[in-house]
């Protein structure tokens, strides 16, 4: 809500000096809507209509929502046809500019009771069964743009198979203490995400909570079939493609534009499962 009103610039005193956001957002949840409606708000305006206190508009939608109207859906996204294409053009770039892997459960059944969810508002793509669970972070930066709280992982999955953590987004750590850390553990090389060594597909030196410019993810295919986005957070087009074959995860990443990709698999980072704390 600070950086909003702010108009996204840090430079502004209501960046950190106004706490405005959290009073107004402590009313929403209260359902004081004329207490909150003297802030102004639009991060608490949202909370209180998923909270159920929202305004409804003539069309039944509530406006304050409305960013988020996708929901979660079950429903196919693209076509076969994109699959299908995208399948070919991988198979004709060059080795250089593609990278493959993937992994597998040492039974059948993997994908019995298979179900998948798209939170597309907040871009995320979900598949999940009994022995599965695999996530794809794909859409927007977030706070209109600045993207304060994001990473550098569109199409950076997370994957568990059987209990067992195949790839793992490490958490965040610190914020403003230690900087370099906090570029560390947003950066691409921190996230199983398609990769171009020495590079990044945002800037990560504009500030601690700024990440302006940073390309969204977007969704071509989630199916049956499995899932394939893109963004261009390195100029040309970067695609993963994430197949469910027999009993494995396949992960096929390739690039346009003669981009040179290598092996997507993080770092040995340690994981931060809580702010400022790691696990050895």
């Amino acid at each position: 809500g600070e950086q909003l009103r702010a108009g996204n610039d840090p430079a502004a005193e209501s960046w950190s000096l106004d706490h405005g956001a959290l009073i107004a957002g402590v009313w929403a949840l209260l359902g004081c809507a004329t207490n909150m409606a003297k802030m102004n708000d639009p991060a608490a305006s949202m909370l209180r209509a998923l909270a159920g206190f929202g305004e409804s508009r003539g069309d039944g939608v509530r406006a304050a929502i409305r960013p988020y109207s996708h929901g979660v859906s079950t429903a196919m996204i693209g076509e076969e046809k994109i699959w299908l294409e995208c399948c070919n053009r991988f198979g004709e770039t060059s080795a250089a500019s593609r990278w493959s892997g993937s992994f597998m459960a040492h039974s059948r059944g993997l994908f019995d009771n298979l179900r998948r969810d798209a939170f597309s508002g907040m871009g995320c793509y979900v598949f999940r069964s009994p022995r599965l669970y695999l996530a794809i972070r794909c859409g927007e930066i977030g706070l209109a743009g600045l993207g304060a709280h994001a990473h550098c992982d569109q199409l950076g999955i997370e994957l568990m198979i059987d209990g067992k953590n195949c790839a793992r987004d490490p958490g965040t750590y610190v914020y403003t203490p230690f900087p370099a850390m906090r570029n560390t553990y947003r950066s691409a090389k921190a996230h199983h995400v398609p990769r171009v060594n020495g590079r990044e597909p945002a800037e990560l030196s504009r500030g601690t909570f700024d990440l302006r410019g940073a390309a969204e993810g977007e969704c071509l295919y989630f199916g049956p079939r499995g899932f394939v986005g893109r963004h261009a957070g390195y100029g040309p087009w970067v695609y993963r493609l994430i197949a469910m074959e027999g009993e494995s995860i396949v992960i096929r990443d390739f690039a346009d534009g003669g981009l040179l990709l290598s092996d997507p698999s993080p770092g040995s980072l340690p994981f931060s499962p809580g702010y400022g704390r790691i696990l050895p």
